[in-house]
């Protein structure tokens, strides 16, 4: 006997499976075709060119949404919604000054989006269904002037304006910081000092007067007015001013930088990388070597995950003092800790407890880093999750709470002669890993997809399956959505939308061929005789062909035998005729194509009797 391809997936061997080609990988069963490729729907307002990230979320209704960013290179970027049904277009805040892909992630029922815009700041998809800018910058100081006719006294005070969000509960969403202050002395002939708004900040709907009589203390006088409102009359006697609510500290809600990863670990929003280079006044300043974080939700309620806080006590960023000095290239979290990776390095941030410096960096490798964000994501390991990334240096790799760094590269170093424009996602139904390559050329290349299956956690270097198919069909990137994966990409620049469903008969109109290579067996000793393979066959092969090829890789010329035939009962199954004689090695192939996916087009066994032949 040659060899039995038939060990369950979790027993399998390195090496036991030489390649596999479009097939799913199961514990049972070792040629099993793959799911079709269908078209996703094109209903309301869909991309109208290529898609170059996919993000999925749930909203705070429960109802998941696919959003989908696009690009040609040429025109601004757009960005539509899907509810499973229609297609939407979504107004993009600011102007996109590049079509580099963003990156999203959901916190507090809001969607945070990093993407290249004219402005240093990060970008939000609230519960009113727009894009804006995250926080709201602090703005001029108001201006004040005598109003009416009466004795209001001529005592000087100071005033301050604030600028707020607020949502239809209403609570506060967003804060910004106090202007600056200007000195008023009323001429004691009037009713009351009018303050009189500055321009409007961002989107503010609502502003609140602050007054103090030393500029060092501020009480709110106001309340919040709508931003329709311009003015304000004060009359309230300075000393009655601390019967307000006391300002808060300077420094507090300082609007986040124009960010390039995202994340969260559960009770704050994290920001690193950055798209600009300077700050105007009243942003935060931008690094590419730091990580921002939020406070915690609740802290103040006042805008909490819309805002870094930069006061006297408290700097809510860390610098990553990585000795390469290299920019920082992706973001993850799990179990609560924070992974911020590098070219060549990898560190994680570690809660302490400590209200003032909440995070303390310490590093993982300092050799092994991830070659973007979109080279990593967080997949399954047993019970626990890890992050799987692509490093430039070797392929890749997981790293998890409980094992460490761990490479698996073998599957995927080669497939690329760089190792580079990798994209992962992970299929949380399935259990599965998708490793997405470039080809080709340019932001529209074709790609392939290595398909590698993670079963409870553990990794299996046989159990890799590399995805082929129509070649029209252009792939950038996959996220899991509505119990499936959608995939989408685009060639010549127009829009590629398409979703794995047992449903399809092929991909989006070409057959699907699922094969098999087994290993060669072979000591470099001896020749073989083998002949009739014996196939178990698990249920009826219904419209599918089946070939099974056996040849010599090992002989100095083309040596080997093909049957090809169609099967309509299951059992075991002897393919007569099939054979080969005087071979230095041996190895077995098993193609599949059927008119489309079905429970029962799948090979269990393949068994290949042998006999020794005299010695070479």
């Amino acid at each position: 006997m040659i060899g039995r391809l038939s060990t369950p997936l979790s027993a399998i061997p390195d090496g036991m499976v030489q390649s596999a080609t479009n097939v799913d990988i199961r514990p049972r069963g070792v040629c099993w075709p793959r799911v079709g490729l269908s078209k996703a729907s094109v209903s309301g307002s869909p991309p109208a060119v290529g898609v170059r990230y996919l993000f999925s979320d749930t909203y705070t209704s429960g109802a998941e949404t696919l959003w989908a960013w696009a690009s040609d290179n040429s025109a601004t970027p757009t960005l539509s919604t899907f509810n499973g049904t229609t297609w939407s277009s979504v107004t993009l805040s600011d102007t996109v000054v590049s079509s580099n892909s963003p990156h999203a992630v959901s916190f507090n029922g809001k969607r945070f989006w990093a993407y290249n815009s004219n402005v240093n700041r990060l970008h939000v998809y609230d519960a009113t269904g727009t894009m804006r800018r995250v926080g709201i910058v602090a703005t001029a100081a108001p201006t004040v002037a005598n109003t009416g006719a009466g004795a209001y006294a001529a005592t000087l005070r100071y005033y301050k304006v604030q600028f707020r969000i607020y949502d239809s509960a209403p609570s506060i969403v967003a804060s910004s910081e106090l202007s600056p202050s200007v000195s008023f002395t009323p001429s004691g002939a009037g009713t009351a000092a009018r303050v009189t708004k500055p321009t409007t900040p961002d989107s503010a709907t609502h502003w609140v007067v602050y007054g103090s009589t030393d500029n060092i203390t501020f009480y709110d006088l106001s309340g919040a007015i709508a931003v329709a409102t311009t003015t304000y009359d004060d009359s309230t006697t300075p000393s009655a001013y601390s019967g307000g609510a006391v300002a808060p500290e300077a420094g507090l809600f300082v609007p986040p930088p124009s960010a390039k990863f995202l994340v969260s670990d559960g009770t704050r929003l994290l920001m690193a990388g950055s798209w600009e280079t300077t700050a105007s006044s009243g942003e935060t300043t931008p690094s590419d070597r730091r990580v921002w974080f939020t406070r915690p939700m609740g802290a103040t309620d006042q805008g909490d995950d819309e805002s870094i806080t930069s006061t006297t006590g408290n700097r809510y960023w860390i610098d990553i003092n990585d000795p390469r000095a290299s920019a920082i290239t992706a973001l993850q979290v799990i179990g609560g800790l924070v992974y911020v990776f590098f070219p060549e390095s990898l560190w994680r941030l570690v809660p302490t407890g400590i209200d003032g410096t909440p995070y303390r960096a310490e590093q993982v490798s300092s050799s092994v880093g991830a070659e973007s964000q979109y080279a990593t994501c967080v997949g399954a390991m047993g019970s626990d999750d890890a992050i799987y990334f692509v490093s430039t240096r070797s392929g890749l790799y997981r790293v998890s709470t409980t094992s460490g760094l761990e490479w698996l590269g073998r599957d995927v170093i080669g497939r690329s002669p760089t190792i580079s424009g990798f994209r992962l996602a992970y299929d949380q139904n399935a259990r599965d890993l998708w490793v997405i390559s470039t080809i080709g050329g340019g932001n529209c290349a074709q790609v392939a997809v290595d398909y590698l299956t993670i079963i409870d956690g553990e990794y299996h270097g046989g159990a890799r399956t590399f995805y082929t198919g129509n070649s029209s069909v252009s792939i950038e990137c996959a996220v899991p959505y509505a119990g499936s994966m959608y995939l989408g990409g685009g060639g010549s620049y127009s829009a590629s939308l398409y979703y794995l469903t047992s449903s399809a008969t092929s991909d989006d109109g070409t057959a699907i061929t699922s094969t098999v290579v087994g290993p060669t067996w072979a000591d470099g000793l001896s020749r073989y005789l083998a002949e009739e393979p014996t196939l178990s066959v698990g249920q009826t092969l219904s419209s599918a062909t089946v070939t099974v090829t056996l040849a010599d890789p090992y002989s100095n010329v083309s040596r080997s035998d093909t049957e090809t035939f169609s099967l309509t009962n299951f059992g075991l199954v002897s393919i007569e005729g099939l054979g080969l004689s005087d071979a230095k090695g041996v190895r077995a192939t098993v193609s599949v194509t059927a008119s489309g996916y079905s429970l029962g087009n799948h090979v269990d066994t393949v068994r290949v009797p042998y006999v020794v032949r005299e010695p070479l």
